[in-house]
C-alpha cells in the first residue's frame, strides 16, 4: 500500500484544507456521521458562510438504476479479470507451443546432423575400404609382374644354357655330314651283295 494512506496522514492534510477552499463535498464517515460527538467536530471545521450543510441518510432497496449501474460495474470488472486471465493462459498456450516448435526443430535439426554425420563416416568408410582394396589389388599386381618377370627370366636363363656354343654347332654339323657318306656306302656294298649272289645263282 502507500504509506501516506496507510498511516492516514494524507486523510488529516485533506481534512485540514478542505475548510479553506470552497467547493462541494461529500464526508463518506459512517461512524463518525453517526455519532454526535464526533459529527460535530466535523461540523466545526467547515463552519463559514459559503458552506452548506446537508445531512442524507441512506436506507432501504436501492433503485434499479443504481443496481444495474452497480451490477455492470462487477461485470466489467469480472470481464476484465477474465480476459487478462485468458490472456495470460493464451500467451502462455502460445507461449508452450513455441516451445514445442522449437524443441521439434532442434530435433529435427540434430536428426539431420546425426543422419550427415552417419553418412560422412559411412562414406569415409567406404572410401578407406576402396583405397584399401585398390592398393591391396596393385600390390597384387605388382607382384604378379614381378613374379611373371622372375620366371621369364630364370625361363630365358635356361634356354641359354641350353643352346649350344658356336664350336659345338659346327662339330655336330660336321658329324652329320660324316655319317652321311658312310651310310650310302654301305648301302652300295649291300647292292653290289646281292648282284654277286644273283650271278652266282645264274650261273
Amino acid at each position: 500500500g502507500l504509506p501516506g494512506m496507510d498511516d492516514g496522514s494524507i486523510r488529516r492534510v485533506l481534512s485540514a484544507v478542505a475548510p479553506a477552499v470552497p467547493r462541494h463535498y461529500v464526508v463518506m464517515e459512517v461512524k463518525s456521521n453517526l455519532v454526535a460527538a464526533e459529527r460535530q467536530e466535523t461540523l466545526k471545521r467547515f463552519d463559514l458562510p459559503h458552506f452548506k450543510k446537508v445531512a442524507t441518510v441512506v436506507m432501504g432497496e436501492p433503485s434499479e438504476e443504481y443496481k444495474q449501474k452497480q451490477l455492470e460495474k462487477r461485470l466489467q470488472e469480472k470481464q476484465a479479470k477474465s480476459d487478462v486471465e485468458w490472456k495470460a493462459k493464451k500467451d502462455e498456450e502460445n507461449r508452450k507451443k513455441e516451445v514445442e516448435k522449437r524443441q521439434k526443430q532442434l530435433a529435427e535439426m540434430r536428426r539431420k546432423a546425426d543422419e550427415a554425420r552417419k553418412k560422412a563416416a559411412e562414406d569415409a568408410k567406404r572410401k578407406r575400404e576402396e583405397e584399401l582394396k585398390r592398393k591391396e589389388a596393385e600390390k597384387k599386381a605388382k607382384e604378379e609382374a614381378e613374379k611373371k618377370a622372375k620366371e621369364g627370366a630364370e625361363k630365358e636363363g635356361e634356354e641359354a644354357k641350353e643352346e649350344p656354343k658356336p664350336e659345338e654347332a659346327e662339330e655336330v654339323k660336321e658329324e652329320k655330314k660324316e655319317e652321311q657318306p658312310k651310310e650310302e656306302v654301305k648301302e652300295e656294298e649291300e647292292e653290289e651283295e646281292k648282284k654277286d649272289e644273283e650271278e652266282e645263282k645264274a650261273e
